[in-house]
């Protein structure tokens, strides 16, 4: 019995008894997380326990990320999750080799712009504003409303992608504004 017990590296699943050997628990883990960031699913939400973390995904697939140590040969050489940093707005999941990858939190509507400053614009100009919608919805449309002496217009590359293109005139109002 002492030399079963010492030859497995194993731990039980508190939900079912069963007994999982860690370095297979962390493969599974990282399949379903990459399956989860390579369909391009969001974070529904993530709860830290005593064993690690539930993540729950956009499609409602979850997967637990435990906290063990693999002290197994041959092991420290595979790629696994390492750890978690919960942020604002993203999940980032540490691998063992240092690299990682981030999914962000499902919100109903957000919108990121390629550029910080989106208050200043030049007379007689033309720019473009590259945009990306994250959304759990699929049917997105992006308008934009402007004031009379700046034309502002939407390029679209697809429904969670594009372009918003803005030109002034030789005056610039400084009430004038873009929504």
């Amino acid at each position: 019995m002492l030399l079963f017990a010492g030859c497995k590296n194993e731990f039980e699943d508190n939900e079912s008894g069963n007994l999982i050997d860690p370095f297979e628990q962390r493969v599974s883990e990282m399949e379903a997380v990459m399956k989860a960031y390579n369909d391009k699913l969001l974070i529904d939400s993530i709860i830290q326990n005593e064993n690690g973390y539930l993540v729950t995904f956009s499609d409602g697939s979850q997967v637990t990320i435990v906290n063990t140590t693999i002290n197994q040969p041959g092991v420290d050489s595979k790629i696994y999750i390492q750890d978690v940093s919960i942020g604002e707005d993203m999940v980032t999941f540490i691998l063992t080799d240092g690299s990682t990858f981030s999914i962000p939190f499902l919100s109903t509507l957000s919108i990121e712009f390629d550029t910080e400053d989106l208050v200043v614009v030049d007379a007689n100009s033309t720019f473009d504003i590259h945009y990306t919608v994250k959304s759990i919805l699929t049917d997105i449309k992006v308008e934009v409303i402007s004031s009379p002496d700046i034309t502002a217009k939407v390029l679209n590359d697809t429904s969670f992608e594009g372009i918003i293109q803005i030109s002034t005139s030789d005056k610039v109002d400084e009430q004038s504004q873009i929504v």
